[in-house]
Parts: C-alpha cells; structure tokens; sequence
C-alpha cells in the first residue's frame, strides 16, 4: 500500500491595530509609529513607499514589532489609509473564501507645514558609492523660487552652522512643471528617519528637503540551516530540501533579491534588516544544477548555494 503526503495550505487568522498617541505631522519628515498584533510575523512588509498620497507610508518590522511609517506631502487635515497584506491567508464569507487583505487602516492627522520650506526630490533612495561621489546623481527638485542656475548648495543635516557634509546639489536647469533638473554628489550617509536634510547657501539654511543615503548592497556571508539543525557556513543544499538561508552584510534592506530556480515560501522565520535577511527556500527535488546563483535586482552576486548530487538507490544483486 502506498502512502502519499499533500501539503495543506496554512490558515491563520491575523488582527491589526493602530492606535497613536500623537496624530501631528509635518511635511516631509517621516514618522515612525507602532503597531499591535496577534500575530505580526504575518503581516507583510515591505521597503518601498506607498506614492502620490497625501501621506504616503510603508510597514516594517523590527525586533518583532510592526511599525508603520508614514511621510506627509501636503499640509492640512489628511487622512491615511493603510491597507494591509498577510503573508498566509485567513477565510472569510462564512469560510468559504481565502483572502490575504485584512480591514484597512483608517486615521485621520493634522499636517504642518514646516519652518522652512520642503523641497521634495524625486529619488528617495541614494547609493553612497565613487560613481554617485564623483560623477553625481541626476535628480529632480521642487523649484525652491530663489535658486539660481549654475550654482553649488550644500546640504548638511543640521540647521546650525559646521554641521557634517552629506551631499552638494548643483542646479543645472528649470523644467516646465515648476520643477529644477540637478547634479547631486553625496559625501555620507543618512537616513530620513534622523534628521531633516537642509540645503545650505554661505552657513544659512535655505530648504528643507529629505531623502536616504546609503552604502551600496554588498554581502560579506551566508548561512545555511536545515530543519531541526543550527545555523552553518556550509552553503550545501540537497534537491527536494527546505532551507533557511541568512544572508549578512550592509544596505541589505533595500536589496531585492532572488535564488536561481529554487521558490521562497513564506516563513514565520523571516528577518529582514540593514545588516541580515533571512529567506525560507525549497530546493526542487529534480534540480538538475550544482550551484545556484544568489541574485540581486536581477544582477548575479558572487554567492551560490552548493546542491548535493542526489543519491539514487542501488540495486544489488544477489
């Protein structure tokens, strides 16, 4: 008689809920707020930016806590909207339906506008590297009125005078929808969630503007552990395997990466930093490779998960 196993589809049900003691923002400045829930290895987060809302926002998780963070574009009295994802399903209609989306996230905020004026630009993420150091970044800013063309600011992340170099933006041209084409070499890195950024003319602060610099992804290791097993430097995988893989190193939170022909389930075991990540693979049974790339925005990195040649029975003779 043979036996077969089918793997059942995971059912968990998750609640969210946002209940802030501070509902003031300001325009431009990021805001990192807490949320509660039965279950929050469930819910899914991610690094980009909802865009083009009045307050745009994004979930992450951090040392098993979900934080919701949100960034205001225009002043006034706005109200978000979060509509969050699980990871594994729940049913609903009388448990006749799966559904990933949970209830939405509904609060209203009051939205200032800051002392100086917010000049918002159109890359949000920057990549501290010789190219970007040197050559610079091609970036589009809001038309501050009083710029002119042809002109070096520097950006600081102080208000005060003597504060660290973070980046100079040279202006180059203005653009038909009230907007500055310009040069942006950066020097240091910084996150939104510090400080403003403030573009500087000789020591005085001009505008206020905000967006993160960082190191180029890079990973310095990888571990592998199998089920019921302690993490291990051995990268060795076998066909028809589940594996955790952490990988280590710096930047690795906005990196996006994929294994080559291997899926990546979801796992209540998912970490996801600056400094590690940690990914659940299932290696096919009938893989016909002996390594399998890491990959990073679709660019190969130069680590691999060795795959064990699978070992077929032998038939003896008698």
């Amino acid at each position: 008689m043979q036996t077969q196993s089918v793997n059942a589809l995971p059912v968990t049900r998750t609640t969210l809920a946002f209940r802030p003691n501070d509902t003031e923002l300001y325009v431009g400045e990021e805001k990192v707020f807490d949320l509660t829930s039965n279950n929050p290895k469930n819910v899914r987060v991610s690094t980009d930016w909802t865009r083009g809302q009045d307050i745009d926002y994004r979930l992450s998780q951090q040392n098993g806590t979900l934080r919701l963070h949100v960034l205001p574009n225009v002043p006034g009295n706005r109200t978000l909207m979060v509509r969050p994802q699980t990871e594994r399903p729940f049913l609903i209609e009388n448990n006749r339906r799966l559904s990933y989306s949970l209830a939405p996230l509904r609060q209203d905020f009051t939205v200032k506008s800051s002392r100086l004026r917010f000049l918002s630009v159109d890359k949000k993420e920057i990549t501290l590297n010789e190219a970007s150091r040197r050559q610079g970044v091609e970036i589009i800013l809001d038309n501050g009125r009083s710029f002119d063309l042809k002109r070096t600011y520097r950006i600081e992340d102080q208000e005060e005078q003597g504060g660290p170099l973070i980046a100079e933006l040279v202006t180059r041209s203005y653009l038909s929808n009230d907007r500055v084409l310009c040069w942006l070499r950066v020097y240091n890195t910084h996150r939104q969630t510090d400080s403003y950024l403030y573009i500087k003319e000789n020591d005085q602060p001009k505008y206020l503007t905000n967006f993160n610099v960082s190191p180029k992804t890079s990973i310095t290791g990888v571990q592998v552990r199998h089920r019921g097993g302690d993490w291990t430097g051995n990268q060795t995988v076998n066909p028809g395997e589940t594996v955790d893989v952490r990988l280590e190193g710096e930047s690795l939170q906005k990196a996006r990466f994929h294994f080559e022909d291997v899926l990546v389930v979801p796992s209540d075991s998912s970490v996801r930093s600056e400094t590690a990540v940690v990914y659940r693979v299932q290696v096919p049974l009938n893989i016909d490779k002996k390594r399998l790339t890491i990959f990073n925005a679709g660019q190969p990195t130069s680590h691999v998960l060795n795959v064990r040649e699978f070992q077929r029975p032998t038939r003896s003779t008698l």
